[in-house]
């Protein structure tokens, strides 16, 4: 008899992971659940998969081979299953990225993509979370941090600055702003970062300016759009006000800006993707790099 699905799945994430609790993990299960189906799979092959040193557990070779196999086997499956959906239309892309993100830059932006790949149904999951590719049918994912996440591929896409902007009418009548200690006389709005302006006032020696008054805000897109409305100064990400400085909803006032550490990340599963996914991540690629040289 052939082992279950189940069974199998979980000695391939085992065996990839070099870890039982790390599989149950990635799976939601619990490490004895595991371990049974391991157990399982050895019992109807006959031979050891792993060998247990301790509390480790170290592929045997047999495991190394069978590994390998189940390798080659999932990813058949996988490309069967895309060629299915192919064959009916339905070539289905699911990007998940931040909600703030996704409404100030990637949304206006898609147009361009969809008319180049008409044949491709996007499916935005605009979320916060970090992504489970596993269970999720995420393909794709767009993240804001510093990259190196274990167990997933990640690929810069932008980096980017903090700049003070406002909207044009809260400078109406109003003292105009030429250096940093200016701002003492304008509400400072806050992001999910705390530390934002304290971190720039410091770094610009602005001393007169008290870094904790001002509203709060847990969305990057709310502080823009709290901005606009004239409410306050935005220690704003410049790749999220690009387009809202543009239009002149926004204005970058004459202040040194602060480089961010953290980046734009192009995320999805280690190894081979889907060509849909690739021809999104291809086209990312270029429209930054466009708005790069261009900015």
């Amino acid at each position: 008899m052939v082992p279950s699905l189940k069974s199998l799945k979980a000695f391939h994430v085992a065996a990839q992971l070099g870890s039982f609790t790390l599989a149950a993990r990635e799976l939601r299960v619990t490490q004895s659940a595991i371990s049974r189906h391991v157990i399982s799979v050895e019992k109807e092959l006959g031979i050891p998969l792993f060998v247990r040193i301790g509390r480790r557990v170290v592929l045997a070779p047999a495991g190394q081979e069978f590994a390998r196999v189940l390798d080659d086997a999932f990813k058949r499956i996988e490309q069967g299953t895309n060629r299915m959906r192919v064959l009916r239309g339905q070539c289905i892309l699911t990007v998940s990225v931040l909600p703030s993100f996704a409404s100030k830059w990637l949304v206006p932006r898609l147009e361009t993509f969809l008319r180049k790949h008409p044949e491709i149904d996007l499916r935005i999951s605009a979320s916060y979370h970090p992504v489970d590719f596993s269970h999720e049918g995420v393909d794709l994912a767009i993240r804001y941090g510093v990259g190196g996440w274990p167990r997933v591929y990640s690929e810069l896409l932008m980096s980017e600055k903090l700049v003070p902007v406002c909207s044009p009418k809260l400078l109406q009548g109003r003292k105009s702003i030429r250096r940093p200690d200016d701002l003492r006389h304008f509400s400072l709005l806050h992001g999910e970062i705390e530390e934002d302006w304290s971190t720039w006032l410091e770094t610009v020696e602005a001393v007169q300016v008290d870094p904790t008054r001002g509203p709060r805000f847990t969305d990057a897109g709310s502080v823009l759009q709290a901005a606009i409305e004239g409410q306050g100064i935005a220690l704003a990400r410049s790749v999220l006000a690009i387009d809202d400085i543009s239009r002149g909803l926004l204005v970058r006032l004459p202040l040194p800006s602060l480089p961010t550490s953290n980046s734009y990340y192009l995320v999805h599963p280690l190894g081979a993707i889907r060509a849909e996914a690739e021809h999104l991540q291809q086209w990312l690629r270029e429209t930054a790099q466009q708005e790069f040289q261009s900015g």
